[in-house]
């Protein structure tokens, strides 16, 4: 008695034609996907988002910290700093350095200051940051506290300058 094979031609056919329904099947899903992520707005392959804060101008440049979120590679949050020209709002970061945080910016009209700190400084040494007409000047600081301790120096020294002397009634009488 002759055995019939357990793999005849007939069932090869049907698996091949199962694997065939199944790669079109998967190939019409990543075209349906890709359009779809298109058409609301995205990608099947995010890219991180930005977003440019406060613009300040200095002399002929507007000056920015620039956010980065959404990396797939080192920090996801990144900051930069970079310039523009005034009025085009197109940001140009002012070197490849990336800082992992960064506080505000402090003007006074011929300066601009600010701190933070450098991604692959291990450490955790904050720079602060004074940008002139001459240029970008470092000075490194110990920590956050003492960047912030420098700009708020800095603005009440501002502040100081800026408010009109006060006159009290006693000085007022002596002039008479």
């Amino acid at each position: 008695m002759a055995r019939k094979p357990i793999m005849d031609g007939a069932f090869t056919g049907q698996i091949v034609l199962g694997f065939r329904s199944l790669l079109v099947k998967l190939a019409i899903f990543i075209i349906m996907a890709a359009l779809l992520a298109w058409a609301l707005g995205g990608t099947l392959w995010p890219r991180p988002k930005t977003e440019t804060l406060s613009w300040y101008t200095l002399d002929d440049l507007q000056w920015a910290w620039q956010i980065s979120v959404g990396h797939s590679d080192g920090p996801s949050v990144r900051w930069h700093l970079g310039t523009s020209e005034i009025g085009k709002f197109k940001f140009k970061p002012i070197s490849e350095q990336i800082w992992l945080d960064r506080t505000r910016i402090v003007s006074d009209g011929q300066r601009l200051v600010t701190a933070a700190r450098r991604v692959p400084d291990p450490t955790g040494v904050w720079v602060v940051l004074d940008i002139s007409a001459d240029g970008v000047t470092e000075t490194a600081v110990r920590d956050r506290l003492e960047a912030e301790r420098v700009l708020h120096d800095l603005e009440v020294a501002l502040r100081t300058q800026s408010s009109p002397t006060s006159v009290s009634s006693d000085q007022l009488s002596d002039s008479e």
